[in-house]
């Protein structure tokens, strides 16, 4: 399973790390991410697989609601039923660390529903970045906490070593030779013209990405780049990190984009 770190910067988060996290909520990512409850476990509200995903990490039976952010009060109205006294009495409580369990309405996916009693728990957060998000998203998003503080604390060591290691700048010199030992391994198929890589550079970090000036970008197939960069992986303990490889050559240019689940 693959793991992408965004640092953010807790008063003025950065618009292009919210917009990359926002297109990894609407592919069904499950995130971590910080409310004023402590650090939650989220997923957008109306994607089917995310919330089953979500469901199955903390193993929550499908008979219990799932609690999710909205970003005001007018949010909320979309889905759930409030009546005037529920209304006075959210609109004092708002933003803060309170859920509302409220009869909701269609816009709420049945997978989120207590399926008897048709409610949802509902909350908006004082937290910059949670409302951030919301907002960004259009949608709400699911809260659920990331269980004990022991486990928190391992998930934070976990993203901390990853992130350490997203950033990690690999010499020119040290990635050549290595790419020379991966090539003359004898594992590549070469057969009929063979494939080489006259020149490698790292080009980014958060995530990794290579670019690999080649003879012919058609020779490198699928399964060439999977081994490519899962012996990459190995030789500069990359495991948990998806990596980018882009090929330049005479004839064609391409982008590849690895993540190690694929090789499972």
């Amino acid at each position: 399973m693959s793991a992408e770190i965004f640092g953010l910067h807790p008063k003025n988060p950065e618009a292009r790390k919210i917009n990359q996290i926002i297109k990894k909520l609407n592919d069904g990512a499950v995130i971590l991410y910080p409310t004023d409850t402590g650090f939650t476990l989220g997923c957008k509200l109306g994607n089917k697989s995310a919330i089953e995903k979500l469901r199955r990490i903390r193993k929550i039976s499908d008979k219990k609601s799932l609690t999710f952010l909205c970003h005001n009060l007018s949010n909320i109205s979309e889905y759930a039923y409030v009546s005037n006294l529920a209304y006075k009495a959210i609109k004092k409580l708002i933003p803060g660390p309170y859920t509302f369990i409220l009869p909701a309405t269609k816009e709420v996916p049945k997978l989120a529903l207590n399926p008897t009693r048709k409610t949802a728990g509902i909350r908006v957060p004082n937290s910059l970045i949670a409302k951030i998000l919301i907002e960004a998203i259009g949608n709400p998003i699911i809260s659920i906490s990331a269980k004990d503080k022991q486990r928190i604390s391992k998930l934070l060591d976990i993203a901390l070593e990853l992130k350490a290691k997203s950033e990690r700048k690999i010499e020119t010199p040290i990635l050549n030779k290595v790419i020379a030992k991966i090539l003359s391994s004898g594992k590549i198929n070469q057969t009929g013209t063979a494939l080489k890589i006259y020149y490698a550079a790292q080009i980014n970090t958060s995530p990794i990405e290579f670019k690999f000036f080649v003879n012919n970008t058609s020779l490198f197939k699928k399964e060439t780049l999977r081994y490519i960069e899962k012996a990459l992986q190995k030789e500069f303990d990359l495991f948990g990190l998806p990596i980018i490889v882009h090929l330049e050559g005479k004839q064609s240019r391409k982008s590849s984009r690895f993540h190690p689940k694929d090789a499972s």
